[in-house]
């Protein structure tokens, strides 16, 4: 394979009609130039160009050599630009996988922050729960996973992670649920209830670990990510549910249910986590500053 260097210096010569030209057209030096085509005369075992007082002319295998050099470096020019067009576009765009309840509010405001600071940035968003929002971000589908995770639960191995906000979590009863009057509750007492949780394929699990702690095991009677199917499922009195802080404002506004605080209610985080040891494109990190933003807004209003 012939060297790129000495292939742009002999066209050079071609063009230039000398070694002395060519050195100035590629801003060289002309004992460089020089070494370029000696170097390529070697490679191809034939004299490229001849030298004469009055510059340099191609031989026949210089000029077919030339023809080609050409084509090829048009294409690498060709090339570059491309990838340079590639790797741009690149930098403008992130993809985003997030939970239901972060769906809500917080990936919408900082997805609009983004757009103001960064007008041109693809974003893609789509739902899903941790684990599969960490599965796709360990197999490079997602730059961008948006997770929960008890406070105090292990971390997963090979990512960074920032937390955007920590929220409570509470419980939400039908409208004429025995306990729907009270200030606070414990869980233990709906262990009798039929419960709502995530599906299980998708879903950490966290009510399910919630109840156990509090000496019963739930009996799970419908699972969904869907706040609008939990909520009706709920109003329609025929299961209990938890929901966290960033849907409580959302799920109160449901006449038919009642948003209860938890004695010694459980906190998770809310995540943004990205590869570990990433090259993180400009959009990237621009997403995670937005979304640290706006949780802290969020935090601040309403958790």
């Amino acid at each position: 394979m012939y060297d790129v260097r000495r292939l742009r210096s002999l066209c050079a010569i071609a063009d230039a009609g000398s070694l002395t030209g060519a050195a100035a057209a590629l801003d060289f030096t002309q004992p460089a130039i020089s070494q370029h085509l000696a170097a390529l005369e070697a490679e191809v075992g034939a004299p490229l160009v001849n030298r004469s007082r009055g510059g340099a002319e191609l031989t026949a295998a210089g000029a077919l050599l030339v023809e080609h050099a050409r084509a090829a470096l048009d294409r690498l020019a060709l090339a570059e630009l491309q990838v340079g067009e590639l790797l741009a576009g690149e930098q403008r765009r992130v993809r985003i996988a997030a939970h239901s309840s972060a769906l809500a509010k917080l990936v919408p405001l900082a997805v609009a922050e983004l757009h103001r600071g960064m007008p041109d940035a693809e974003v893609t968003v789509s739902e899903c729960g941790p684990p599969k929002a960490l599965a796709k971000l360990g197999r490079g589908d997602i730059d961008v996973a948006v997770t929960f995770r008890r406070v105090g639960g292990p971390a997963p191995d090979g990512v960074e992670e920032r937390t955007l906000l920590e929220e409570s979590m509470y419980v939400v009863v039908p409208r004429r649920h025995p306990r729907a009057g009270a200030d606070e509750v414990e869980l233990a007492e709906l262990r009798d209830d039929a419960w709502i949780q995530g599906p299980a394929a998708t879903s950490p699990g966290l009510i399910r670990e919630l109840c156990r702690e509090a000496g019963f095991e739930p009996r799970i009677a419908f699972e969904s990510d869907d706040p609008l199917a939990t909520r009706g499922m709920v109003a329609a009195g025929l299961a209990v549910t938890l929901v966290p802080g960033l849907t409580k404002a959302d799920t109160e506004r449901e006449r038919n249910v009642a948003v209860l605080a938890l004695r010694e209610a459980p906190r998770r985080h809310v995540l943004a986590v990205t590869a570990a040891g990433g090259r993180h494109t400009e959009a990237t990190r621009a997403m995670v500053d937005a979304l640290a933003r706006a949780g802290a807004r969020i935090g601040r209003a309403t958790v």
